[in-house]
């Protein structure tokens, strides 16, 4: 039996990008889902408490975006894994 010649695992940077590319994807699935959530809260929220938490949804969504976002766009990584994901699909 021949061992593989390619590392098993997947280099620690290369890892991270592509998790952070992963909440990317999903944040604005999480976000949809947190501005529907005050529709199955009780009739008995009142009006102030559902609007402190929707703006509190979105600015906490801008930051994180954010946060995500400059990540991303602080460590480019090597065109291989770009190039990787393009295939994919």
């Amino acid at each position: 039996m021949k061992r593989p010649t390619e590392p098993i695992f997947l280099a620690v940077q290369s890892y991270r990008r592509r998790r952070l590319r992963d909440v990317a994807r999903v944040l604005p699935f999480v976000g949809g889902f947190l501005f529907l959530l005050p529709t199955l809260w009780s009739i008995q929220a009142g009006t102030v408490a559902v609007t402190a938490y929707v703006f509190t949804v979105w600015v906490g969504l801008i930051l994180v975006a954010g946060v995500v976002a400059h990540r991303l766009r602080e460590d480019p990584g090597d065109d291989d894994d770009i190039d990787a994901d393009a295939e994919d699909g």
